[in-house]
């Protein structure tokens, strides 16, 4: 996946519209919704999988010596995060509030925080490795 695939990716996994969908299945912010409405089949883990793919793909980009992190690190890349994890983040409080599970939401939520934060940070090779070891660390599996 190329970098500008990524972006595009993630602009369509936060509802922000794209030239040329890319996704082969919803969209995270659609799975989310659906999630928030009762349905448990929304399978959210396959949007999940495919905004840290993208996250890493972003990365391995950053890292390699042609890479731009300003190229990356653009308004399209940081305002489609901060939908999804704004979208999540509403969806996690409503369900709370209302005594339903929100626990996979709030783990999506992290996850892909945490992901975006090796991506920040500039350093991290591997975001899916970084994303295990910081899952075992914290004992969230």
């Amino acid at each position: 996946m190329l970098a500008k695939d990524a972006i595009s990716r993630l602009r369509e996994h936060s509802g922000l519209s794209v030239p040329t969908p890319q996704l082969e299945g919803s969209a995270f912010i659609d799975r989310v919704q659906a999630l928030q409405k009762g349905n448990r089949e929304a399978d959210l883990e396959k949007a999940v999988v495919d905004i840290l793919e993208c996250l890493q793909t972003l990365n391995s980009y950053s890292l390699s010596t042609c890479g731009n992190r300003d190229y990356i690190l653009n308004i399209d890349t940081v305002y489609a995060i901060s939908g999804i994890l704004l979208s999540v983040v509403e969806a996690s409080i409503i369900l709370c509030a209302t005594g339903k599970d929100c626990k996979e939401l709030l783990m999506a939520a992290w996850k892909i925080s945490c992901a975006w934060d090796a991506l920040l940070a500039g350093d991290v090779e591997d975001i899916h490795q970084h994303l295990a070891y910081e899952m075992a660390a914290r004992n969230l599996m």
